[in-house]
């Protein structure tokens, strides 16, 4: 047989849950949850001096945390008002300096289709000074091997200008081996006029 005390302990317990969910639910404290289930089930006097006192306290502290709520409440938006500001601030000197890099990099673009054998190294302290002027700081290694790399790739859209000087070397090569071809020419042919000169003298 089951032990009423057991059965009695194990429904006390599920009375309770059930009043903690209610009152979880409609933001009640538990105590005034269980008093307004004993006046609904048993009666009460709505027009007692007891009953409008107890109801009056009740409202009073539910005000009370109301107000705490509220004020909580404020603050979290004002919290949240400064950051959206900042991050809003922010976004506009990202904006700005975007802007001022781009306006760099047509200026150094523009330059490099007019001088096609100058190389990037050419232009390094130049966007450093720019960047500088810009910002009044200088900018870091990180951000300058960003920049670099970042001027690097659109050049390429125009001209390879990382071989420049490769190609300028085959140039300057190509002029020595011309010299170089012209100079045997010479020796070859002043080799031929001694041999002639040699043969009519003998033949002399």
């Amino acid at each position: 047989m089951t032990d009423p005390g057991r059965k009695n302990l194990r429904l006390t317990e599920d009375v309770c849950e059930r009043i903690e969910e209610v009152a979880e639910q409609r933001g009640l404290a538990q105590s005034e949850l269980v008093i307004e289930i004993i006046e609904k089930t048993l009666g009460v006097d709505e027009d007692s001096e007891a009953y409008l006192r107890r109801r009056s306290e009740t409202l009073a502290d539910r005000e009370s945390r109301l107000r705490d709520q509220i004020q909580t409440l404020v603050g979290e938006l004002q919290d949240v008002r400064q950051e959206h500001r900042e991050i809003t601030e922010r976004l506009q000197r990202i904006e700005e300096e975007r802007r001022d890099l781009t306006e760099i990099f047509d200026i150094i673009l523009t330059d490099m289709d007019q001088n096609p054998n100058k190389t990037i190294e050419a232009y390094k302290s130049r966007i450093e000074d720019a960047i500088r002027v810009k910002h009044d700081s200088g900018p870091s290694e990180t951000k300058r091997d960003d920049i670099i790399a970042d001027i690097r790739a659109r050049a390429s859209a125009h001209d390879d200008i990382s071989v420049a000087p490769e190609r300028l070397r085959r140039g300057v090569g190509g002029s020595q081996q011309s010299t170089d071809v012209g100079a045997s020419s010479q020796k070859h042919e002043l080799k031929s006029a001694q041999k002639r000169n040699g043969g009519d003298s003998d033949a002399r």
